[in-house]
This record gives C-alpha cells, structure tokens and sequence, in this order.
C-alpha cells in the first residue's frame, strides 16, 4: 500500500501552479500527477527529474525517497 506524497502536494501548492500545469510542464499524461500525489502510481527517474523541474525543486525535496 502505497501512501499519499505530501511533500508533493504541498510542493505544487506552494508553486502557484495548477496540477494541469505542473502536468504540462513535466510532461506527463493526464492524470498522471494525481496519481503520483495520492500515491495509486510511483512515479519513474525521469518523472521525478521532470516534476522536480516544473516545480523549481530538487528531487529529494519532493520525493523524500530520492531518484530512484
């Protein structure tokens, strides 16, 4: 069981961006992002880096288990 990203969610709140946009931004399917927060889907490397990006964040600031 898998449990919700509060550091994510809070991450893209402080943002100022909107979900979709943070979306767009990472490159990312619809919905995606959703699932990663709520925690239904994990998300890869390369989608942290992305999310990571689009939030002017480091990835260990938003994926407390890091990179991998």
């Amino acid at each position: 069981m898998r449990f919700a990203n509060w550091d994510l969610k809070k991450a893209i709140a402080n943002s100022g961006l909107r979900s979709y946009e943070v979306e767009r931004l990472a490159k990312l399917p619809p919905t995606k992002l959703s699932r990663i927060v709520n925690g239904s889907t994990e998300a890869g490397c390369s989608e942290k880096e992305n999310i990571a990006e689009a939030l002017e964040a480091q990835v260990e600031e938003i994926f407390p288990e890091g990179r991998g």
